[in-house]
């Protein structure tokens, strides 16, 4: 049997990629200055939509990697059960500083796995090299926690 190569299996040719959706200019250039409005309003809008990306890939992006609530939910009560174990004093700052530097590798494993998109390992990689202090852990806590609202909301 011959193949056809010419033939292309019913692609638009003329399709043009869209580049996939990045951080905001300028995203945390100065860290975190807690209570920030603006983290906690417009740019957790603008993330929670690079999040859903359903303008770009559908949910899914180039590589098939979607991001699910559920799996967002995951890294947030990683956030939150690290700083309450830091406001309990079970752990130290230094302690608490380490246990959010291990959420980078958790993030690219579960892009290994094709659980989450590069923009959500991009987002938690950007906020946990922010976060130097106790307080900018508790700044990304709340900014966490509104970009996953803000993306619970818009997913359905």
């Amino acid at each position: 049997m011959a193949y056809n190569n010419s033939y292309n299996r019913g692609r638009d040719t003329g399709f043009e990629q869209k580049p996939l959706p990045s951080l905001p200019k300028d995203y945390l250039k100065n860290g975190y200055e807690f209570p920030n409005v603006k983290l906690i309003t417009g740019t957790a809008t603008e993330i929670a939509r690079g999040l859903v990306a359903k303008e770009y890939f559908g949910a899914r992006d180039n590589k098939g990697k979607t991001n699910s609530v559920s799996g967002i939910r995951k890294f947030y009560d990683f956030v939150v059960n690290n700083y309450d174990s830091y406001n309990r004093h079970a752990i130290t700052e230094e302690q608490l500083i380490y246990k959010m530097s291990q959420l980078k590798s958790h993030a690219d494993y579960a892009h290994s796995k094709k659980v989450v998109t590069q923009y959500l390992v991009d987002f938690i990689k950007a906020n946990v090299n922010a976060c130097k202090t106790a307080n900018d852990v508790k700044a990304f806590k709340e900014h966490f926690m509104a970009v996953y609202e803000e993306f619970n909301a818009i997913s359905k």
